[in-house]
């Protein structure tokens, strides 16, 4: 088949199963799609709408199927956010409300008996916000942090990310999502955007429930999901107004892929329009029938109601059209067909949005032109049967004091994803969203076709085996020196393959500060400089240390391991090219840094 079109006639074969499947649903007279019986109310998480916010975690139980009549229906042990003294959230937590341009303050109390992160993906922030593996908060102490909101509209959500529990504390319910508005945006009063009346948020998870000495748990171990959970629940229904109205899609999986698209109880597929993707609205409101995500994927639909008071529709999932080599297709743990939530069309809100704009701005797409530099990323690995560690980023497996990439600071870059693997990943980069230019299938030797989903701001896209995706970003703020301490990550979405090292880090260099010294390091000689063949160091430090070596623009360039030293030791400067470099020795005391021509 020809590669342009592939991606089409998938999704055209999704509709012609959709279709089919509806069909027999409604001459089989059932009355709720599958058989389900949807017996939950949809839980709405409260909104805070602050430049100040106090968040905490806390230890709490929660009823995934409170009217139910199967196990689930009991308190099950969770982690959860609450806004200051409340405890109304027992799973997930408030959806918070960013303006753009305000500066922020935000705390965080941790009264977990564990180490947390709150990191806020999608967002744009400075890396010491981030909360990544490098802001830890330690159990019963508080994180507190500022900073303006430089992200446009978009739908970005937070989450845990220490390094090895982030699937862990994910699991247990430490996620919500971020609505970042601008009331001056042209497309602000034209979407609907009443939160809980026409603006919903739809938090799509797998769990995998056990029981340990009689008593349910969640199983945080890597096992695939048995429940699919929505907002908190399983079996939801909720009711909706006979009116425009939009959906906020977070595939909030620590593994699982979805198909998801809307059905109802006559022979076809509902439509829907996509608005926007991960880090903004797209290039135009987009038709859709269905819509592929990967983990950690946001998307943003708008559904036309009008004059449809009375109907029934699904929100349902079709793991035979997720490609194959997805977690979640129908051969990696995925369902023929499912259905996720029952949705009620009620009578519409008083001024209902009624129609949105046909036409939206451009999107801000960085010139090619300008690319100062580009960089490739291979995934490296194959899925084999109990293998635990089996995928890396450039054979190299997740370092904490290891900077991967050097970024200057106010530079245009094009990254090229190559997917060397025999599975899909969803690539997730902090910091910036990024723009897909184009698709490059190496299995079939050709382009693909670019999906309607691809075509916006992205933070967070599906790779799938073979592929060469292309993207291009700019770094234009928060630079900082070349520290480990001020790295941000990418890494693939897949949580497991994130905790088990399948991620990097790289520095916003502000091309001033060469490397962070502000904890500063033992006293090092370097000796002779400038130097042709062998370099020496004298220095003292009795415990193991490294050596990093960097060019004048701080692009990494190599490690070398040091022994315990007390005295004079050889440095390899094998493989460097002449002109100045910076030497750094890392130690548990601090960084030195020196500069040496080499010849």
């Amino acid at each position: 088949m020809c590669t342009k079109t592939k991606y089409n006639v998938m999704k055209k074969l999704y509709t012609n199963y959709l279709n089919v499947v509806l069909s027999l649903i409604c001459l089989s007279g059932t009355a709720n799609l599958v058989g389900q019986t949807y017996i939950n109310p949809l839980p709405i998480p409260y909104r805070i709408h602050s430049d100040s916010i106090e968040l905490r975690v806390d230890t709490l139980y929660h009823n995934f199927n409170p009217n139910g009549t199967d196990t689930l229906n009991t308190l099950v042990k969770t982690f959860a956010f609450n806004h200051k003294d409340s405890t109304s959230n027992t799973f997930l937590g408030p959806s918070i409300v960013w303006e753009y341009g305000v500066n922020t303050h935000t705390n965080v109390k941790n009264n977990l008996p564990q180490v947390i992160t709150v990191h806020w993906h999608g967002a744009h922030v400075p890396a010491l916000a981030d909360g990544n593996p490098h802001e830890p908060v330690k159990s019963d102490s508080t994180w507190s942090i500022d900073f303006p909101i430089l992200d446009k509209p978009a739908t970005m959500w937070y989450h845990p990310h220490v390094h090895g529990h982030s699937y862990e504390q994910t699991e247990m319910g430490m996620a919500g999502l971020i609505y970042v508005e601008d009331l001056t945006d042209s497309l602000y009063v034209k979407l609907p955007h009443t939160y809980g009346i026409d603006d919903f948020p739809i938090i799509i998870q797998e769990r995998h429930f056990k029981k340990v000495n009689g008593v349910t748990v969640i199983d945080t171990s890597g096992s695939n999901g048995n429940v699919t959970l929505i907002n908190g629940v399983m079996l939801p229904y909720f009711h909706v107004p006979a009116q425009m109205v939009r959906f906020r899609v977070l595939n909030g999986s620590g593994k699982f892929a979805y198909y998801l698209g809307l059905g109802n109880n006559l022979k076809q597929a509902e439509p829907f329009i996509l608005v926007a993707t991960d880090a903004g609205f797209t290039a135009a409101p987009f038709p859709m029938d269905s819509v592929l995500m990967g983990a950690g994927v946001r998307t943003e639909w708008v559904l036309d109601l009008n004059n449809r008071e009375g109907d029934t529709l699904y929100l349902m999932n079709y793991a035979r059209s997720i490609p194959d080599n997805t977690i979640g297709s129908a051969n990696l743990h995925g369902s023929a067909a499912t259905t996720f939530m029952m949705i009620v069309v009620d009578a519409p809100s008083p001024n209902p949005i009624v129609s949105i704009p046909s036409i939206f701005p451009p999107l801000e797409i960085p010139d090619t032109n300008l690319t100062s530099r580009r960089r490739t990323k291979t995934f490296y690995g194959n899925l084999n049967p109990g293998n635990s560690t089996p995928f890396t980023i450039d054979h190299k497996n997740f370092d904490m004091t290891y900077i991967n990439d050097t970024v200057l600071l106010g530079a245009t870059e094009i990254w090229t994803i190559h997917n060397r693997t025999n599975l899909s990943h969803p690539f997730h980069m902090h910091d910036i969203g990024f723009y897909i230019l184009d698709i490059w299938d190496s299995i079939s030797g050709g382009y693909i076709d670019m999906p309607d989903e691809f075509k916006g701001p992205k933070d967070n896209v599906l790779v799938r085996p073979g592929w060469k995706l292309r993207f291009i970003t700019q770094f234009l703020d928060w630079g900082t020196p070349i520290a480990s301490m001020n790295a941000y990550m990418y890494h693939c979405h897949i949580l497991p393959h994130e905790d088990n090292g399948m991620m990097g880090q790289f520095v916003v260099w502000d091309g001033i500060s060469s490397v962070d010294a502000r904890k500063k390091g033992p006293e090092m000689v370097l000796f002779p400089n400038p130097v042709e063949d062998a370099l020496f160091m004298k220095g003292t430090m009795n415990e193991p240390s490294r050596i990093l070596f960097y060019d004048i623009t701080g692009r990494f360039l190599k490690i070398q391991p040091l022994p315990p030293i007390d005295g004079i030791i050889d440095l390899d400067i094998q493989g460097l090219n002449a002109g100045m470099i910076l030497v750094a020795w890392q130690t548990s005391e601090g960084t030195t840094v020196r500069k040496i021509l080499i010849k």
